[in-house]
């Protein structure tokens, strides 16, 4: 296997937020609000290696990061803040304690702008 597969291209070590979305409804089951939980953990931030880069854009998906957090600190959280952008999970992967959060930029805002 290539050396740039087998090594570990960790970035930096910072904070970063999970970010837990929930819909309120009436008891109707009408919206009538979004509540956003925030939930500030350490991470270490790395880059993607080269072959999760070509399979992502593969399928369409423009990668940014890959953040490690505690695996009891996350929550099944689908979004992340880290320095101030909010970026999406569309993978994850549990490794001993911890777990793997490919982050890509859009955050789910390319939705609204096709409306």
């Amino acid at each position: 296997m290539p050396y740039e597969y087998t090594r570990e291209a960790t970035i930096c070590e910072s904070e970063c937020v999970l970010l837990k979305k929930s819909v309120e409804t009436d008891e109707n089951g009408v919206v009538t609000g979004e509540t956003i939980r925030r939930n500030e953990v350490f991470c270490r931030v790395s880059s993607l290696y080269m072959r999760d880069t070509y399979a992502a854009f593969q399928a369409g998906i423009k990668p940014a990061w890959k953040i490690t957090v505690f695996y009891g600190d996350y929550d099944g959280e689908l979004s992340v803040e880290y320095e101030g952008i909010e970026y999406s999970v569309y993978r994850t992967y549990v490794e001993g304690d911890n777990v793997e959060l490919y982050l890509r930029k859009d955050a789910g805002t390319w939705q609204a702008e096709l409306n």
